[in-house]
C-alpha cells in the first residue's frame, strides 16, 4: 500500500513485477481529485474485496447516549460578548450567515416552529399532548404572533429613519478608506518599497486578511460598489450569456461593443439576454423595458447589473470572517493526466478564395516589391500597377540604403531564388527581411490608419508551407511567415499574407495574379497563411487547419536509446528543458550531456545557502557582495539571476545524480561552431557517439519590430537557429535515433512583441520538415509548446494569462508530452502543438448552398413582417437547416433537430441579405447519424454572424411514435376569442401563415388547435431548395402562434420562439389535410415560457414533437406586432 499523494510507487511495483501476481494500492487513488477520506474508503474497501480482514466498525464513531432534555428555550445572545466564545464564533461563522440569510424571509411564526422543531430533535425523543394543552400553546402562539408582527411594523418605521443615518455613515467610511489608502501609497514610496518586496509581502497577506477581518465591528449595509468580484462576475455573466444566445465566440466580444451596432441584438435578442441574466444572478431586480432599451452598450449593461446586483445582495459580516481559502488554492495545480493535454496537428486544407473589398492606397504611397531573381517579382509589380498601386520593383540592398524614398504603403518580400546549399543555411535572407520591415514599419501602419497598406512575404518551400511531406527547398525561408503572422498581431490595420508557392509553378504572370488578387482584395475571414499550386482548381488555395489529435495512454515508455547512449541537451540544465531531461531519465540509462550559456554550478558562498525568496535574497546580495560598490538595479538584477541559475543547475544535476543518472554539464555557446566541435569532439572520445539531440535552448527580449534593433534580433534568433544548425553540423558522422526540437506555438501564430523566436522557431519546424526525410532511422518531431508553468514565464506573465483565461502546461505533463513524441514512429507528424488552448478551433462545417433573400424571391415574407421589417420566420430556417443536413447524405431521413437556437434574426432591408448553410461531417451514433448545421451570414465588426444553429439527427427508417392521449384536453373548455380576432388583435402574422383554423380547447396549462398543412413550395418562394417540404413550415409557425396567444391571454404579453431542445419526426411528410397540434405548457417565468408541441394526424397517431420549446416574452414586442402592415405600405 503506497501511502503519500499521487501514485508514482505503484506504477513503479506495477512496471518491475508486470508478470507476477501481486497487489498494489495508492491510497491517493484520486490523485488528489476526491476528498482524503473519500480515497481512504475506496482503499479499505480494495483489502477487504481481495480477502484482507478490515475492522470496519472502527470506521464510525459510536453514538453517544443521549439525555433526557427537560426544556428548550431559544436563546438569542444577541447582546452578549464573551472573550471565551469569540474564538469559537470564527468556526461557526457559515452557519450563522445562513440563518441569517433565511431568516430575512422567514415569518415570526415560523421562526418560532423552526425553534419547537429544534427542540423536540435535539432530545431525540418524540413527545405527545392532549389536545386541550395543544389548543392552549396554539392559542399563545397566535398572541405572540401578533404582537411579533405589531414590533415587526414599528421596527420597519424605525429602519427608514435609521437608514439614511446607515447612508451617511457609508459615504463617511469610503472617504476615510480612500485617506487610508492615498496614506499607504505614499508610505511605500517614501520607504522605496520595490515590486519585488510587495510580491514576496503578499505571501502573508491572509495571515493579514484575518487581523483585519478580526479586528472589523462594524457591519457594512452593503458591499462597496466596485467590489471586483460581484464585477467581474457579472461581466463574465454576460459575455457568456450573449455569446451563448448570438453564437459570437466569447473571445470576440468587448464590454464596449454596441448591442445594435456592433453585435445586431435586436429587442427581442435583448429580452432574451437579459431573461437569461435574471436566471443567473438571482440577486438582481427585474429590467423594465425602459431601462432594457437605454442600455446600448455591454458595458452599461454591466455596470447596470452590477448596481442592480449590489443593492439587493444580502448583507454578509466582516466580522471574524476566516481568510478565503481560494487564494491559496489558485496557485496549487492539480495533477493533469497525458489525455488531459490539448494536442493538436496540422493538415492542409483547400479552400475556395472569397474575394473582399478592394484595398485603398493614399495617394503618393509606395508599394516596394524586393528582388527575387526569378522573375516573379517584376511581374507582381507589374500586376500591382495594372490595377492602379503604384508599385517599385527594387533590390533589398536599395531599398535599406537608399535615402528620399517615397513614403511606403506596402512592403512585400521575396527570398533570392535558386540558392546554393551553403546559402541555403545562411540565415541573412531572414536577418535582411527583419531590417527592411522594422525599417518601413512606421510607414506601413501610418498608411493603414490613412487608407490601407499590404506586408506580404513570398516563399517557394512546397505550396503548402513544407506539409506536403515531399521534401521543402530551402528551409530557412519558411522563418519568413512567422515574419507576418506577427505583422499581422501588431499591425491590425495592415493587411498581412504569408504566401507559398509550389517551386514547380514557374508561370509568372499567372502566379502574380494570384498572389496580387489575395493582397488587393483579401478575403475578409481569410487566414494569414496561403499556399499556391498550380494543380488546385481555379479559384482555390490551401489553408492550415489544426486538428485535435490527442494523446493515448501508454502502458510504459519505450524509447530506443541503451545504456551508455549519449544524449545531448541544449538548455537541458535550467527551466522547462529541465523538467524533460528529468522525466526522461526515469526511463533511460543513458549519458546525459547537457549544454548552456551558464558556467559550471559551484558551490554557494555560506550567506546564501539558508536564503530563499527574492526579496531577501536581494538584500543579502546587497549585503555581502555589492556593498562596497554603488550597485545600480540593474546590477543587482543580473547578481541575482546569476546566483539562482547557479542554483538551480546544482539543484537539478544533484536530482539526476542521486538517480543515478551520469550526467555530465558543459558552459557553451552553442551559437560558435569551434566552442562546440571541441566539447562535443571530448563527449565523444570520453563516452561514444552521440544517439539523440534535443535542442531546447533559447531566450527572449519582446519588443515590437518597429521598435526592435538588430542585436536585439540576432540574441534571440541566433540562440534558436545557428545553435540548431551547428549542432547539425558537428553531428553529421552521428547516427542520431532522436532529434527532438522545442518550438513554440508563436512559431505557428505568430505573438506580439516576438518576431524574433516567432521565426527562429518557424525555422526550426521547418528544419525538423527536411531532416525527417533525410534521417529514415531518426524520430525528427518540433514540438510547438504553449506557454509553461515555468521556463521562461515569469509569475507576470502567468497572472496575465490566467486573465486571458489560458492554461498553462503544468510541468510533469509537459515533460511527459515529449516522450510521447519520442516514442512516435516515421508516420507520427513532425510539427505539433501542444498545450494551445489559445488557438480556436478551425472551421469545422463547410458550405452546402448559399441564397439571396428578400421579398420579391421570398413573397411568404410579407406575412411574416415584425417591426416594420420582413423577418425570416423560425420555421422556415428549421426547414433549411434540414436540408442542409441531408443535401449531402443521400437515402438517409430526417428525423429530428435537437439544440435548436435563434441566434440572430434574418431581417430583410431595402437591401438583400445573402445567407449561407453550413454543414458538418455525419457522426454515427447507434442507428442514427449526427450533423451540424448552421444558417450565416456575412462578417460583422470582424465576427461572423451566425443566425441559427442545430444538430440535425438522420436515419434511414424511422423510429415508431409515441402514444399520446388527447382526450383529456379535448374536454377542457372552449377559447372564447374567433379565429379572426386572433389575427386582427393578438398576431402579426399575414393570410399566408394563418395557418391555426380552429382553437379546440384553452386552459392555463395548454391549449389545443387544428392546423393547416402548408403548400407547396413553390408558392411561398420563387426557388424552392426543394419541390416538397421535409417538414411542414406553416404547422410549426402556427404552433409558435400558439404559444402567443397562450401567453397574451395568461401573461398579458406577447412571444417569440427563441430554442428548442428537441424536434422528431416519424413519417417522411407531414398529411396534406393537416394536423391537431397540442401545447402543453411546462413552465413560465416573467419572461420566458417553456413547453411542448405534439403533432397528431386524424387518427391522433403522433406525426412530430417538439419539445424543450422556449419563447421569450416582453411588452415591447406588441409595438414590434402592431407594426405588421408597415413593409407593405
Amino acid at each position: 500500500i503506497e501511502i503519500g499523494p499521487k501514485s508514482v510507487l505503484t506504477g513503479l511495483v506495477k512496471s518491475i513485477l508486470n508478470d507476477r501476481k501481486f497487489q498494489a494500492i495508492p491510497l491517493d487513488c484520486s490523485s488528489g481529485r476526491q476528498f482524503g477520506l473519500a480515497d481512504l474508503a475506496r482503499t479499505l474497501c480494495h483489502i477487504a474485496s481481495i480477502g484482507q480482514r478490515v475492522e470496519l466498525n472502527k470506521w464510525e464513531r459510536p453514538i453517544p447516549e443521549s439525555s433526557k432534555q427537560l426544556m428548550s428555550i431559544p436563546i438569542s445572545g444577541e447582546k452578549y460578548r464573551s472573550q471565551k466564545t469569540e474564538n469559537k464564533e470564527r468556526h461557526t461563522e457559515a452557519t450563522v450567515k445562513q440563518v441569517k440569510n433565511k431568516s430575512d424571509n422567514t415569518s415570526p411564526s415560523s421562526l418560532i416552529a423552526v425553534e419547537q422543531d429544534k427542540g423536540i430533535t435535539d432530545a431525540g425523543k418524540k413527545y405527545t399532548m392532549d389536545n386541550k394543552k395543544s389548543n392552549l400553546i396554539i392559542n399563545a402562539l397566535r398572541v405572540v404572533k401578533q404582537g411579533l408582527e405589531s414590533m415587526q411594523t414599528l421596527q420597519l418605521k424605525t429602519a427608514e429613519i435609521h437608514k439614511k443615518f446607515l447612508e451617511a455613515q457609508t459615504e463617511a467610511s469610503r472617504t476615510l478608506q480612500n485617506m487610508m489608502e492615498n496614506t499607504q501609497r505614499l508610505a511605500e514610496a517614501s520607504m522605496g518599497l520595490g515590486d519585488s518586496i510587495k510580491e514576496e509581502l503578499f505571501i502573508n497577506s491572509l495571515r493579514e486578511q484575518n487581523i483585519i477581518h478580526n479586528k472589523t465591528e462594524i457591519e457594512p449595509e452593503n458591499k462597496s460598489s466596485d467590489s471586483p468580484d460581484n464585477i467581474h462576475e457579472i461581466e463574465n455573466n454576460l459575455l457568456e450569456s450573449v455569446s451563448h444566445l448570438t453564437g459570437y465566440p466569447k473571445e470576440m466580444l468587448g464590454l464596449d461593443m454596441d448591442i445594435e451596432s456592433d453585435l445586431g441584438i435586436d429587442s427581442i435578442k435583448r429580452v432574451e439576454i437579459f431573461s437569461s441574466l435574471e436566471e443567473k444572478l438571482t440577486n438582481i431586480q427585474s429590467i423594465s423595458p425602459e431601462i432594457m432599451g437605454s442600455l446600448k452598450t455591454l458595458r452599461q449593461i454591466a455596470e447596470y447589473l452590477t448596481g442592480a446586483f449590489l443593492n439587493n445582495e444580502p448583507q454578509t459580516s466582516t466580522k471574524n470572517t476566516l481568510a478565503s481559502p481560494k487564494l491559496a488554492a489558485e496557485n496549487e495545480l492539480p495533477e493533469i493526466n497525458i489525455s488531459d493535454i490539448n494536442r493538436k496537428v496540422i493538415s492542409i486544407v483547400e479552400k475556395p478564395y472569397k474575394r473582399g473589398n478592394k484595398l485603398t492606397i493614399p495617394h503618393g504611397r509606395k508599394v516596394f516589391v524586393t528582388d527575387d531573381n526569378s522573375g516573379l517579382s517584376e511581374a507582381i509589380a507589374e500586376e500591382l500597377n495594372s490595377q492602379n498601386i503604384d508599385a517599385i520593383h527594387i533590390s533589398k540592398e536599395a531599398l535599406m540604403n537608399k535615402k528620399d524614398l517615397p513614403e511606403a504603403a506596402g512592403l512585400i518580400i521575396l527570398p533570392t531564388n535558386d540558392l546554393s546549399a551553403k546559402e541555403q543555411k545562411n540565415d541573412k535572407i531572414l536577418k535582411d527581411a527583419f531590417i527592411l520591415t522594422s525599417h518601413l514599419a512606421s510607414d506601413l501602419i501610418d498608411s493603414a490608419a490613412k487608407g490601407g497598406a499590404i506586408f506580404a512575404t513570398v516563399t517557394r518551400l512546397d505550396g503548402a508551407f513544407g506539409f506536403k511531406g515531399k521534401g521543402i527547398a530551402n528551409a530557412v525561408t519558411g522563418g519568413l511567415a512567422a515574419l507576418a503572422k506577427t505583422a499581422s498581431i501588431e499591425w491590425e490595420s495592415v493587411c498581412c499574407r504569408a504566401i507559398d508557392i509550389a517551386p514547380g509553378w514557374k508561370d509568372n504572370k499567372n502566379i502574380a495574379k494570384a498572389v496580387v488578387a489575395e493582397l488587393v482584395n483579401p478575403d475578409p475571414s481569410g487566414p494569414v497563411e496561403i499556399g499556391l499550386d498550380k494543380n488546385l482548381s481555379f479559384g482555390s488555395r490551401f489553408t492550415l487547419k489544426l486538428e485535435s489529435s490527442p494523446y493515448q495512454t501508454a502502458q510504459k515508455i519505450q524509447l530506443d536509446l541503451n545504456y551508455g547512449d549519449v544524449v545531448v541537451v541544449t538548455g537541458g540544465a535550467k527551466g522547462i528543458t529541465a523538467s524533460a531531461v528529468q522525466a526522461l531519465a526515469k526511463h533511460i540509462d543513458s549519458t546525459l550531456i547537457l549544454l548552456g550559456r551558464s558556467p559550471e554550478p559551484s558551490s554557494e558562498p555560506k550567506w546564501l545557502e539558508t536564503l530563499d525568496g527574492e526579496s531577501v535574497i536581494k538584500k543579502a546580495i546587497l549585503e555581502n557582495e555589492l556593498g562596497t560598490q554603488n550597485a545600480s538595479p540593474v546590477m543587482l538584477e543580473k547578481a541575482y539571476k546569476k546566483h539562482m541559475a547557479n542554483r538551480e543547475i546544482s539543484r537539478n544535476l544533484e536530482k539526476l545524480r542521486q538517480d543515478g543518472i551520469s550526467v555530465f554539464y558543459y558552459s557553451a555557446d552553442i551559437r560558435k561552431p569551434e566552442q562546440l566541435n571541441r566539447i562535443l569532439d571530448d563527449v565523444r572520445s570520453a563516452h561514444g557517439h552521440i544517439k539523440c539531440i534535443i535542442h531546447g535552448a533559447g531566450v527572449l527580449d519582446d519588443r515590437f519590430i518597429k521598435d526592435k534593433t538588430i542585436n536585439q534580433f540576432e540574441r534571440v534568433f541566433d540562440t534558436k537557429v545557428k545553435g540548431l544548425f551547428n549542432l547539425l553540423e558537428s553531428t553529421k558522422n552521428d547516427n542520431l535515433r532522436y532529434l527532438v526540437l522545442f518550438s513554440s506555438i508563436a512559431a505557428r501564430i505568430g505573438n506580439r512583441g516576438q518576431v524574433d523566436y516567432a521565426m527562429a522557431n518557424e525555422v526550426l519546424n521547418k528544419i525538423a520538415q527536411k531532416e525527417s526525410l533525410l534521417r529514415p532511422n531518426c524520430r525528427v518531431v518540433s514540438i510547438n509548446w504553449g506557454p509553461w508553468d515555468g521556463g521562461m514565464v515569469s509569475n507576470s506573465l502567468k497572472r496575465e494569462f490566467k486573465r486571458n483565461k489560458i492554461e498553462l502546461i503544468p510541468k510533469d505533463a509537459g515533460s511527459m508530452c515529449m516522450l510521447y513524441e519520442m516514442m512516435g514512429d516515421k508516420n507520427h507528424p513532425v510539427e505539433i502543438v501542444i498545450g494551445a488552448n489559445i488557438i480556436p478551433d478551425e472551421e469545422k462545417l463547410s458550405l452546402t448552398f448559399k441564397r439571396e433573400i428578400d421579398v420579391e424571391k421570398y413573397p411568404i415574407l410579407k406575412s411574416h413582417v415584425l417591426d416594420g421589417s420582413p423577418v425570416v420566420p423560425f420555421a422556415l430556417m428549421a426547414e433549411w437547416l434540414g436540408h442542409g443536413a441531408l443535401h449531402d447524405n443521400p437515402g438517409l431521413f430526417l428525423h429530428g433537430l435537437d439544440d435548436i437556437r435563434i441566434l440572430n434574426g434574418i431581417k430583410i432591408g431595402h437591401n438583400k441579405r445573402l445567407i449561407r448553410l453550413m454543414t458538418g461531417k455525419p457522426r454515427k451514433k447507434g442507428s442514427i447519424f449526427e450533423v451540424d448545421v448552421e444558417i450565416r451570414d456575412g462578417i460583422k465588426s470582424g465576427i461572423e454572424v451566425i443566425h441559427s444553429r442545430a444538430k440535425a439527427i438522420l436515419t434511414d427508417k424511422f423510429s415508431q411514435p409515441p402514444i399520446v392521449d388527447i382526450s383529456a384536453y379535448m374536454g377542457s373548455k372552449a377559447y372564447f376569442r374567433s379565429i379572426d380576432e386572433v389575427y386582427d388583435k393578438i398576431l402579426f402574422h399575414g393570410v399566408e401563415l394563418r395557418g391555426i383554423k380552429e382553437i379546440i380547447s384553452y386552459s392555463s396549462k395548454g391549449m389545443l388547435a387544428r392546423i393547416s398543412s402548408a403548400p407547396s413550395p413553390v408558392k411561398w418562394m420563387k426557388e424552392p431548395l426543394r419541390s416538397k417540404w421535409i417538414g411542414d413550415p406553416l404547422v410549426l409557425d402556427s404552433a409558435f402562434q400558439m404559444a402567443i396567444i397562450w401567453c397574451f391571454e395568461e401573461m398579458g404579453v406577447v412571444s417569440l420562439p427563441t430554442y428548442s431542445a428537441s424536434y422528431r419526426q416519424y413519417r417522411n411528410k407531414f398529411p396534406s389535410e393537416g394536423v391537431t397540434a397540442l401545447l402543453e405548457v411546462k413552465e413560465v417565468t416573467k419572461r420566458k415560457l417553456k413547453g411542448d408541441f405534439t403533432f397528431l394526424d386524424q387518427n391522433n397517431v403522433v406525426v412530430a414533437q417538439l419539445t424543450g420549446f422556449e419563447a421569450a416574452m416582453d411588452d415591447s414586442l406588441f409595438k414590434a406586432f402592431k407594426t405588421k402592415d408597415a413593409a407593405n405600405a
